[in-house]
């Protein structure tokens, strides 16, 4: 297509001048007295000039009818054959739900440690425990006042020891997430030289993170006979949590 136009550009400055010599000598014929003569070779030379300007008008006009309007030759699509293929379905990762601490039959009074730090409690990893009155109580909050380990005065609660006594231990480990299950509570043998209770529960770890974990676990047992002793042993979970 540029083609076309540009050779008609120059057909079209050809004619022109053809045209400007014609009229001079026209003029000039008119001088000299031949001017009809002149005349018509002007009026030959411009119908020729206009033929041989259409004919070269159509060939470009046909020739661009058969190309894209950017000048490249049109392509038709070939059909695409085969099943179509569907897309793959999303995955979804179910969420994990938290590791619950269990108490079977006794109570959870856990919350009595809700206002300790957790600088303070990780310091007593492994560490297991007897609260048998009030006092008990007050004297550990006491303690945690004094590390100055936590940013102000712990906040204090209260518990019932009327015919019970509270049990407590705290675990650190590294994992997601953990928690404690109270299995059993066994009494000792009559013929046991041990006199002593002893509390089983289990430490289920959910592994798969770098956190530092802090543990605790406090219940309300019944008051032992004779104010035996309770021994707390912790077992690892049965399974690894996922």
């Amino acid at each position: 297509m540029f083609f076309c136009l540009g050779v008609l550009s120059k057909l079209y400055q050809t004619c022109s001048v053809c045209a400007l010599f014609c009229v001079k000598i026209g003029l000039r014929s008119k001088k000299y007295g031949d001017g009809s003569f002149m005349y018509y070779k002007r009026h030959t030379l411009m119908v020729t000039a206009s033929l041989g300007l259409a004919g070269l008008l159509a060939a470009c006009t046909l020739v661009t009818a058969t190309h894209t309007p950017d000048g490249l030759p049109s392509v038709t699509p070939l059909p695409v054959t085969g099943s179509p293929v569907s897309p793959a379905a999303p995955t979804h990762t179910p969420a994990l739900t938290a590791l619950e601490t269990l108490t079977g039959p006794y109570p959870d009074e856990s919350s009595l440690l809700d206002g300790v730090c957790y600088e303070y409690l990780y310091t007593m990893n492994n560490e297991t425990w007897m609260w048998r009155t009030p006092g008990d109580l007050s004297a550990f909050y006491d303690r945690v006042d004094a590390s100055e380990l936590c940013p102000g005065l712990v906040r204090r609660g209260t518990a019932d020891f009327d015919g019970r006594v509270l049990i407590g231990i705290v675990n650190v480990m590294t994992g997601c997430d953990a928690a404690h299950r109270v299995l059993d509570l066994v009494d000792p043998a009559p013929d046991s030289a041990v006199r002593a209770q002893t509390l089983i529960v289990e430490l289920a770890i959910r592994s798969g993170c770098d956190y530092e974990l802090v543990q605790p676990l406090l219940i309300a047992l019944p008051r032992p006979p004779d104010d035996v002793p309770v021994h707390v042993v912790v077992v690892p979970a049965a399974e690894s949590q996922p």
